[in-house]
């Protein structure tokens, strides 16, 4: 009889090759062909067949830990079992947590197990589990998604995640004003992740038995993510975490996902290395338009950006602009033509016919305004486990207040640094 680990496992094999299926068709923008559909549904076929068989192993295995008085393993790979009722489920309190340990007491019931998978995928992550005043959130609490094994696209790269899983009352998920342009966030990350890069690989036209000497020398050796540690400390009044209404949940969670997908969109934009990511405007290989000193913003120079990136023959699977809103407001005022009523960016959301984003992380750099653009689809953000929040009840108590440090693991990679143009020097007034 198959154990239920290993029937997991199996299913995420199926679900593995059922995704990249669709990524497939994504990348290429195009529908499932008939082959691939047949396949996409006859893995379905094998998933659905499995779940009755999973359901029953995973009775199984939990009776079998009852029976030896004992509990799930941190280290078995298998999230703790969690409450199975579904409105128990979406109980989970992050204003409670935080409570129990301000009191000095030890979380207990579903907040208990929910700390527990956080440990578990911490240690899967090869992370250390950190100790005292704790509150830790798992990855699979950090999905705007059900959380299924076919509940995510593929876009997120979700990892296999149990049926009954805890959720929070809101998703904590980071709110990357960046997400829209296409980029791909990695949850539930392992050590160092390899991202494929690649060369042309060129053709030659030849005779039918004649030899063929002339090769291409294709590179798979991308750029890796690895976890880097970013951390931020919170003072939250006291008399705030003491109400219980969801409303203030949902503040609390808003200003984490707020926070954790700002310094995501920071480093993609302008990560200075180091410490940090690496990010597009200081990674070598990026297009420059190299313009010789500050001017105003012209249609001529804005596609010239479109241009730098066709001459790098470099893709364009979803492109668009990023700016901040200093240059947005001149671009909504400035005619493609002198003295005309084209206005470069009319409707505020499209720039030369692609999305634009705007977004105050993008910086004024001594009076100058950058304006960047490519194909998104290049950025991969990543995480490692969840988010480790430390309860601090005393550092600000005179204050009345709370201190959360809030911890967790994350990387930014650019995989085709040459499907990226910028110019640095726009100004929005004359010099």
């Amino acid at each position: 009889m198959k154990k239920y680990k290993q029937l997991l496992e199996e299913r995420a094999g199926l679900y593995n090759e059922q995704q990249g299926i669709v990524s497939t068709a994504k990348t290429e923008k195009r529908e499932l062909n008939e082959t691939e559909a047949t396949r996409f549904d006859d893995l379905q076929s094998q998933m659905d067949a499995m779940d009755p068989g999973i359901k029953r192993a995973k009775i199984i295995w939990e009776n079998e830990l009852r029976e030896a008085d004992n509990t799930p393993p941190l280290d078995s790979g298998i999230p703790p079992a969690v409450h199975t009722d579904k409105e128990e489920r979406n109980n989970y309190s992050l204003a409670g947590a935080i409570r129990s340990v301000m009191d000095g007491e030890k979380l207990s019931g579903l907040e208990a197990e929910v700390r527990q998978e956080f440990e578990a995928e911490y240690r899967e992550a090869g992370l250390d589990v950190p100790k005292g005043n704790i509150i830790g959130l798992p990855a699979s609490m950090m999905e705007k998604r059900d959380q299924s094994v076919t509940g995510d696209s593929g876009l997120k790269g979700g990892k296999l995640v149990v049926n009954d899983a805890p959720r929070l009352v809101a998703p904590l998920f980071p709110n990357n004003p960046l997400a829209e342009l296409g980029l791909t966030h990695l949850t539930g990350l392992t050590g160092n992740v390899p991202l494929l890069s690649h060369t042309d690989v060129s053709f030659v036209w030849a005779l039918e038995n004649e030899k063929v000497d002339v090769k291409t020398d294709a590179d798979f050796d991308g750029p890796i993510l690895k976890p880097k540690r970013v951390v931020a400390v919170v003072d939250i009044s006291e008399q705030l975490i003491l109400q219980s209404s969801v409303g203030v949940e949902s503040m609390i969670i808003g200003m984490l996902n707020n926070a954790y997908g700002r310094v995501l969109a920071s480093a993609v934009i302008n990560g200075s290395g180091g410490r940090s990511p690496l990010g597009i405007l200081n990674i070598p290989g990026v297009n420059d338009a190299k313009m010789g000193t500050g001017s105003m913003p012209s249609f001529e120079k804005i596609v010239e950006l479109e241009t730098l990136i066709e001459a790098s023959n470099a893709t364009d699977a979803s492109l668009g602009y990023v700016t901040n809103k200093v240059l947005k407001g001149k671009l909504k005022t400035t005619p493609k033509v002198a003295g005309s009523d084209s206005i470069m960016l009319s409707d505020g959301k499209e720039l030369n016919g692609s999305k634009l984003i705007t977004t105050n992380l993008v910086p004024e750099l001594s009076g100058m305004h950058p304006l960047i653009y490519g194909d998104w689809a290049q950025i991969f953000t990543g995480s490692w486990g969840g988010l480790s929040i430390k309860v601090d009840p005393f550092t600000q108590s005179t204050s009345g207040k709370i201190r959360l440090v809030v911890t967790a693991y994350a990387d930014v990679q650019v995989v085709h640094p040459e499907a990226f143009a910028f110019n640095k020097k726009f100004t929005t007034a004359s010099l």
